[in-house]
Formats: structure tokens, C-alpha cells, sequence
């Protein structure tokens, strides 16, 4: 199948890592530093209809796709022909559980019609934190799923202290149970920064605003200067128990 790949950025500290594990296969298309959230996604769908595929994947850059992934989708992806949206699970590393989350296949003659309705309802989605949800609203997108024991990629790994206050101030609101079980296993820099992050989210509405007016860093992390096969070796062990 002839498969595109675009990857949205806001200079996660992975990006560099994320590009590289789709790199080894497809050259993809970038976009970086958009905002809002609303007019990055619409961005990914109009650079999907300028140049078809067969499907696409939308991957943002806190995910790095697992070695071989390729493969998977060669091997499983005929069997979801019927499917036009394929969201796979990537090990969450912020919420210790795999998820899906970070990833999703649109199959290509589905993309024309999430690009209308996104066009369609834009203004609204602006209040929105998934305007995802308004890309698909009234169209027929049953999500087919690769088996369940297939890890597709890591999601939230080696993240700057922004990031990471970012996820914590919406997990506050999503999903409380599982931030704050996590939280205890962080480092001792993230799990300080996770915890600022939490307390902003219980004390403010959070939406689809630009994070980095809500919060200074000092003392931010440098830049990772993992390579791709070093951060393997060190997040399979995270994912192999939560297989």
C-alpha cells in the first residue's frame, strides 16, 4: 500500500527521535509550531489532500514509533481495509498503560471528508482540545484497531519540563486516576514538574490555549542527545510490562 506519514511539532524534545523512526522507511511531511491545536490538525489534512496516499499517518512528535513498525503495517493493515480510521496502541509513559494515543491511520479517500467538516465546523473546534472529534463529526469512522498485543510506538518519553507540565495540567481533568499513579515513578525533576502541572489544572480550566504564557521554566532540560537505538533499549522495558 502506498502510505503517507505527517507529523505534527511543537518542538517536542523527541522530535529529532520521532523523525528518525519514520525516516528508516518514509520520508514524512512536517508541521511545526503551529497554533492553536485546531489549525495544526486542519494543517495535517490539507497537506494530506495535496498529496495522496493510499492511507496516512498522523503522528504527533512526543511519539516515537517502535522499531519495525513498517512491518507491522504491511502485515496487519490488509485486514482493516473496511475501516477508515486505524487508531493503534503506543505505550504511555506519563500514564504507565498503553493507549491510543498519538497516532492515528485515515484511510486516504476519507481524508477529503475530514478536511470539509474540519473547514466546516473550524470556529467551533477552537474550544475544543480534540478537534479530531470535529474533522469526524457525521461521517462513518468505526475505529479499527491493530490486535492488542501489537505496540505501535512511545508516547510522552524524555519530555522538556513544558510538556510535561502541559500533560499533568490536563490529566488533572482526563484522567486523575492514572497521572497521579504515575507521578511517584518519574524522576525527580519531572515528577516535580508533573506536580506543578496538577496543581495549575486544579485551580484553572484548561483548553486549547497555548501552555507556554501559563508557566516559566528555569533550569529546562537540554535538548536529548539519545540515539534512536539507545531509547529503545531503555523504554521496551517500560512497555514489555504492560504487554
Amino acid at each position: 500500500m502506498n502510505i503517507g506519514v505527517v507529523i505534527r511539532t511543537i518542538g517536542e524534545r523527541t522530535e529529532a527521535l520521532c523523525r528518525e523512526s519514520i525516516e528508516r522507511h518514509i520520508k514524512p511531511l512536517i508541521v511545526s509550531n503551529i497554533s492553536p491545536h485546531s489549525l495544526a490538525t486542519l494543517t495535517m489534512y490539507r497537506l494530506a489532500h495535496q498529496h495522496p496516499k493510499d492511507w496516512y499517518v498522523f503522528v504527533d512528535a512526543d511519539v516515537v514509533l517502535v522499531d519495525g513498525w513498517y512491518k507491522l503495517v504491511q502485515k496487519h493493515l490488509g485486514g482493516l481495509v473496511k475501516h477508515n480510521l486505524i487508531a493503534p496502541r503506543n505505550y504511555d509513559f506519563i500514564q504507565d498503560s498503553r493507549r491510543m494515543k498519538g497516532v492515528k491511520f485515515y484511510k486516504g479517500q476519507f481524508i477529503s471528508k475530514c478536511l470539509h467538516n474540519m473547514e466546516a465546523y473550524y470556529n467551533e473546534s477552537l474550544r475544543q482540545l480534540k478537534p479530531e472529534d470535529w474533522a469526524l463529526r457525521k461521517l462513518d469512522h468505526k475505529v479499527g484497531k491493530f490486535p492488542r498485543k501489537i505496540l505501535f510506538g512511545y508516547h510522552g518519553c524524555e519530555q522538556y519540563y513544558i510538556h510535561i507540565f502541559n500533560m499533568y495540567a490536563r490529566l488533572y481533568h482526563t484522567n486523575k486516576r492514572m497521572a497521579r499513579r504515575q507521578i511517584g515513578n518519574l524522576s525527580h525533576g519531572d515528577r516535580r514538574m508533573a506536580v506543578r502541572g496538577w496543581k495549575y489544572g486544579a485551580e484553572n480550566k484548561v483548553d486549547s490555549k497555548d501552555f507556554k504564557k501559563y508557566v516559566k521554566i528555569k533550569g529546562e532540560k537540554k535538548p536529548c542527545e539519545l540515539t534512536l537505538n539507545e531509547f529503545y533499549s531503555i523504554y521496551s522495558k517500560y512497555a514489555e510490562r504492560r504487554h
